[in-house]
């Protein structure tokens, strides 16, 4: 079974049953892809089409084909590519039409995360705030306590198909101090519902420099 079948067979077993859910694979359409690690995206494309009656079915490996039932295809095409305009993420329509992503915002830079959870603008009722605190970014700071970057880009995204939450890219760059020239790391995540879910994305990576 192919991933298709396999995204069509999993929505047969639903019991959304007021959706047109094809059972046929011929039945479904490829109306794009997205990124496979770009889960925003994946939720708010899920949530629209939900709230106009389109049951999609978006599945993959490094990039995410959107399927949606053949009889639906224009009518979800034309409601892709007017969201896609103004809800900022990375979308591949059929027909080679690419829309693009702003860049990544930097946020803070060459300052301790000690100094920034001071600061009133990280605190622990904000989304970044809520990201240095975690788990995963406490274990690395033990490690490498300054922040050489951090990139953020805000994204407002459909949660459920009623109602919008509040989401972030973000790529952060940790050293040993607040040299340019320093063991580091670097990775990147999103922040689901304004910071309180955080899905970190592939290893963090990780370099040193011969101080020989």
């Amino acid at each position: 079974m192919n991933v298709i079948q396999g995204r069509v067979a999993a929505l047969c077993l639903s019991f959304m049953t007021e959706l047109l859910i094809p059972s046929d694979p011929a039945e479904w359409k490829s109306i794009g892809s997205i990124l496979g690690s770009d889960g925003i995206t994946e939720i708010h494309i899920t949530n629209l089409f939900l709230a106009h009656g389109i049951q999609p079915a978006i599945g993959g490996s490094r990039a995410y084909t959107i399927l949606v039932p053949q009889v639906l295809a224009e009518h979800a095409t034309q409601l892709l590519r007017k969201e896609a305009q103004t809800r900022d993420y990375y979308l591949w329509l059929a027909g080679e039409e690419v829309v693009q992503a702003p860049e990544l915002r930097e946020v803070a830079g060459r300052i301790s995360i000690a100094s920034l959870l001071e600061n009133h603008n990280y605190s622990s009722e904000t989304a970044l705030g809520r990201l240095l605190r975690t788990d995963r970014l406490s274990q690395l700071a033990a490690t490498y306590p300054y922040i050489f970057s951090l990139r953020s880009h805000q994204r407002r995204y459909l949660a459920t198909p009623q109602a919008y939450s509040t989401g972030y890219d973000v790529r952060f760059e940790l050293h040993t101090s607040a040299r340019k020239q320093a063991d580091g790391c670097m990775g990147w995540c999103q922040l689901l519902d304004d910071g309180r879910t955080v899905n970190f994305w592939g290893d963090v990576s990780q370099w040193h420099f011969n101080k020989n």
